[in-house]
This record gives structure tokens, C-alpha cells and sequence, in this order.
């Protein structure tokens, strides 16, 4: 079947899962999956740029059903940006058959109200591999950060050479040649293994390739990417010596933000998955051109809120800031010369730690534990440490830990350097590190103690949290004790020792409370 319309698609999805609340919702994410079902069967290839929230996972979902539905055979695999998104994918699969596909056609859904179609979770390429050479008819879940796997040594590169000919002894047609030089071989060595995974892999129907924006580099400056590339088959011919194949029949992609600077971020996204023909872009083209070109493969529609009757779209609802400072329009002032000092040490710092070779003057964009905030971040390191390594398993303080595979930086590549200087600031001076942004944030809102009124703070780290909330407490212990100064001036002496005997107490309490949020992570 070629095509289908919104009609026959309700013979086979219902997105509002029988909640009347939701039918608005649930209408808007079907004529989606329809449209993104047609440009596939047209054109192999189909983008999902809905704005956050509009549910991209649910709408990517019912395609897989429908396709599923007039092509039983139909194998897909799904490639998510990190664990906790591969998982939540398993587990919208399994919700979205059991509650939004309609029919129990043992094609999609069974008798059990289970996915027909088993489903295999790959934590790394390897494992990918094993789950391939044991035959799998399955839906494979795989996640982005796989396909950057990191190389030690030659002897790393060995064992990862000789795991892979036990697994497929018959594929690996053509040894990996050393030159003998790490740096050379390093890439070299991941586009032998890519060329021999690709030989490995089964066709795929369909690659669903979730936040997509990752790929904005292309296969030509990004290792990850172009492993990416090479395993699918994008550009099929020889590579290291060997045949590849195109391995993906169709690839959707998805991201709310499928290119943030020029259309060529999105144009080397489609290269990764060998569909760039379908968007031929030139500098020269207008905006009306392009955008002619792109509504032919790519779905984007807008969330909206009914605002006393008038519909209204993000840009007409809210504001964006993005150069810095808590006032709009207004950039962040460093107010102190100690602020600067600090800043200033904690760049050094952390340009420091980046230069080891561990982390090769890169790392995961906003997996700092300096990002946002000094709070200490870390504790003591645990008697098992090297048991949960060697495992893939680390708990952390700064970050969730299944926001990064790489161990290195599961509790922020500056961890450590930050835990030393707030320490040592805080046994000297018994307070927090002046920072410009979070001592910006108490400023401009410390006037609700005058006013009464309510503000609600948004954090990116857990740990910002609690540094937020002592400033906000440290700044209404002066102003409040200001105002018994100037309101009981009679009683001066005993407020003194009132407030002497309040703070050292306070002192106290909050030096248990850090030691116990330093239990809890």
C-alpha cells in the first residue's frame, strides 16, 4: 500500500488512547503520522520536526504501526541519543501497541495486547553485533552515544578486533592492517570496524534516528557520525577493503530542532543516512525555495495555547534570552572584582582538565559540573568504584548518569576541581563561592521579600537546587535582621545575641544538610 489517508489510519490508531481530553491532541499527532507515512513510501526518507512536547515519540510510533500493518516482515531500528531515552522508547513501544494500536492483528499487536514484533536493547556496538549473530528477528534498540566508542591502545584495538571475529568468523573477510602509529590507526581502525558491522547487519526497513540534530556535523567531521554512516551503508561501494551495502531502506529522523544556524546542518544530517539528493541546497537558493524543497520530506508543527480565545504560537507567548544576564535585553553584569576571580580560576581550571589526553581537548557539551553552578558536587569515591567501571555502571552526583556513556564524565568532567576550590573556600571563609549568574539570580528576586511575591525558578542540575536556595536564605537573614535592627532598636543588645546564637546554629544545621544530600547521591 502506497498511500494512506486520515480515514482509514483511524481504522488502525487511536492516539487519545479512548481519553475524550485528548482528541484535539490525538488528531493533530494522526494527520502527522499519516503525512510522515506518505512522504516514506514516496520518498524513503521523512523528518519529524515537531516543536517539544507535541509528542514526536507517539507520532513516530503509529507510523511504525502502519507500515507494520501492510508489511508484516517490516524490521526496524531505532537509534535513540542515550540510555534513558533507548529505554523510554522500549517502554512507549510496548504503552503505544497496547493502548493506541486499535487491532489485534498478530502483525503489530498480538492476543496478549503486546508488541508482535520482540524487541532487543543493545548497550554498545558489540553487543549489537552478538544480538546480530545470534539471528534475531526483532525490532533492535540501539543509542547514539554507541557509535563513539573510545580506542586506549593498539591492544585495545586488538581485543576489540578479535571479540568481533569470534562473533562473526565469516565476515570479517580482511584483517585490520596496523601501521603502528595510535593516531593513524585510531580512525582507521573504527571505519574496519564499521565496514565490518555493516557486512554483518541485516536490511533494515526502517532507521528511526531520534533527536537528529546530534548528526548537524555530518559524516565528514564527526567519527561518530561517519561509523554511523558506514554501518548503514549510506554511501555504499569499498571501504577498508571491503563491499558495503545499503543496509537502511527508509529513515525517519526526528528533532524540534533540526537545524539552528543553516540549512546545510540539516542537509549533513540527510548525508549520514545517504539521503541528501532528496535536498539539494546552494547558498544561492531564497527561503522560499528551500523551504518549498523541505515541506516535501520534513512535518513541523507548532504547539499553541488558546490564550483567552486567541490562538497563539511560542513566539507570540514567550520570550527567549540567550546572551547571558536574568533581565531580557539586559547582559549579566559582573558586579565584583572577587566574581572575576573566581571565574577567571575556575577557566583555568577546567581548561586544564580538558588538555589531558583522556578527554582530548573535547567533551560532552553541558556535562560540567561548572556548568551552572559551584556547588560541590561530589563525594567520597566508593570502595566498589572500580567493580561498577568495569560493569558500565557509576552512580554520580552532578549529572544523571545515563545522560553520557563515558565514564569519565558521569559526574562532570570538572568534578573534581570544583570539590577542591569550594572546600577550601568554604573551611576559610564559611560560605559560597560568589558566582555571577546564581548571585544575579538572588538579586533580581530578592525584592518578593518586600512585595510578597511568588517566583518559580527553573535549574538544570539537581545540585543548583540547594546553592539557589542558601543564597536566597543567606540574603533574607540580612534583610530580615536589618529591619528587627532598625524596627527594635531598643532592643539591640539582646537581638545581637539572639542573632549570634541563630547563626551558629544555622551554620550547624546546614553543614548536616550537606552531608546528608552528599548520602542521597
Amino acid at each position: 500500500m502506497k498511500t494512506i489517508n486520515v480515514e482509514s489510519a483511524l481504522h488502525l490508531l487511536d492516539f487519545s488512547g479512548g481519553e475524550s481530553s485528548l482528541k484535539t491532541l490525538a488528531k493533530g499527532q494522526l494527520e502527522a503520522a499519516v503525512a510522515l507515512y506518505n512522504m516514506l513510501n514516496r520518498h524513503s526518507f521523512a523528518y519529524l520536526a515537531d516543536e517539544v512536547g507535541m509528542g514526536k515519540t507517539y507520532v513516530t510510533l503509529g507510523v511504525v504501526a502502519m507500515l507494520r500493518h501492510f508489511r508484516p516482515s517490516l524490521r526496524v531500528l531505532f537509534i535513540a541519543p542515550s540510555e534513558n531515552l533507548q529505554e523510554k522508547w522500549q517502554k512507549d513501544y510496548i504503552n503505544f501497541v497496547r493502548n493506541n494500536y486499535i487491532l489485534n492483528d498478530q502483525r503489530v499487536k498480538n492476543f496478549s495486547d503486546d508488541p508482535a514484533v520482540p524487541a532487543v536493547s543493545c548497550r554498545n556496538l558489540r553487543d549489537f553485533a552478538r544480538s546480530l549473530a545470534s539471528g534475531h528477528y526483532a525490532d533492535f534498540f540501539l543509542r547514539m552515544s554507541s557509535f563513539s566508542f573510545g580506542i586506549g591502545s593498539q591492544e585495545d584495538m586488538k581485543q576489540k578486533e578479535q571479540q568481533l571475529r569470534e562473533l562473526v568468523p565469516g565476515k570479517v573477510s580482511k584483517p585490520f592492517k596496523f601501521s603502528g602509529n595510535l593516531d593513524l590507526d585510531k580512525p582507521a581502525f573504527k571505519t574496519w570496524y564499521a565496514t565490518v558491522l555493516n557486512r554483518l547487519l541485516p536490511h533494515f526497513d526502517l532507521v528511526v534516528i531520534d533527536e537528529a540534530h546530534n548528526l548537524k556535523h555530518g559524516p565528514e567531521r564527526s567519527d561518530r557520525n561517519r561509523v554511523l554512516s558506514i554501518v548503514l551503508g549510506s554511501n555504499p561501494g569499498e571501504i577498508a577493503g571491503m563491499e558495503t551495502e545499503r543496509k537502511a531502506g527508509m529513515a525517519l529522523l526526528l528533532s524540534a530542532t533540526p537545524y539552528d544556524q543553516d540549512y546545510r546542518q540539516l542537509c549533513r544530517q540527510m548525508m549520514v543516512v545517504g539521503k541528501e539528493d532528496l535536498f539539494p541546497y546552494e547558498d544561492r537558493m531564497t527561503d522560499s525555495e528551500t523551504r518549498g524543497i523541505i515541506k516535501n520530506f520534513m512535518v513541523r508543527r507548532l504547539s499553541q495555547l488558546d490564550i483567552d480565545g486567541k490562538i497563539c504560537t511560542r513566539n507570540m507567548y514567550r520570550r527567549e534570552w540567550r546572551n547571558g544576564g536574568v533581565v531580557p535585553q539586559k547582559e549579566l553584569d559582573v558586579q565584583s572584582d572577587l566574581q572575576r576571580l573566581v571565574v577567571a580560576l575556575f577557566q583555568k581550571k577546567v581548561s586544564e582538565i580538558i588538555s589531558e589526553a583522556r578527554f582530548g581537548n573535547s567533551f560532552q557539551m553541558g556535562m560540567l559540573a561548572s556548568f551552572e553552578s559551584f556547588f560541590a558536587t561530589t563525594n567520597a569515591r566508593r570502595d566498589n568504584e572500580s567493580d561498577q567501571e568495569s560493569s558500565g555502571v557509576a552512580e554520580d552526583a552532578a549529572f544523571d548518569a545515563k545522560q553520557t556513556d563515558n565514564i569519565s564524565e558521569k559526574d562532570g568532567v570538572d568534578s573534581s576541581v570544583v570539590d577542591r576550590i569550594v572546600r577550601s573556600y568554604k573551611e576559610r571563609f564559611d560560605s559560597y563561592l560568589p558566582h555571577p549568574k546564581m548571585d544575579a539570580v538572588v538579586e533580581c528576586f530578592k525584592s518578593s521579600f518586600e512585595t510578597g511575591e511568588k517566583h518559580l525558578i527553573f535549574a538544570r542540575r539537581v545540585m543548583t537546587v540547594p546553592e539557589l536556595k542558601d543564597k536566597f536564605s543567606e540574603c533574607y537573614d540580612e534583610w530580615i535582621m536589618k529591619r528587627l535592627r532598625n524596627d527594635l532598636s531598643e532592643y539591640l543588645p539582646d537581638l545581637e545575641e539572639i542573632f549570634d546564637i541563630y547563626v551558629n546554629r544555622h551554620r550547624k544545621y546546614r553543614v548536616q544538610q550537606e552531608d546528608s544530600i552528599e548520602k542521597l547521591v
